[in-house]
């Protein structure tokens, strides 16, 4: 059973739907990120594989690894 808070949380690091910006959440992602995961899209399209077989670090992807990290 997933437990309920019943109250607010009030902390200059919460937020809710009320607070947010129309854009706040949204990553743009650069060209280097875009090409990166059509090249992975590509890949895995020629040579498909169960989804628990995925893992991220079986693909080179230092842009996308950059943007996250900064995310």
């Amino acid at each position: 059973m997933v437990a309920i808070l019943e109250y607010p949380i009030s902390s200059p690091m919460t937020w809710s739907g009320e607070t947010l910006l129309e854009n706040d959440g949204i990553v743009p992602l650069g060209d280097d990120c875009i090409a990166e995961l059509n090249s992975v899209a590509e890949e895995l399209q020629a040579n498909p594989l169960p989804t628990v077989a995925l893992d991220p670090s079986h693909f080179d992807m230092p842009a996308c690894k950059a943007l996250m990290t900064h995310v």
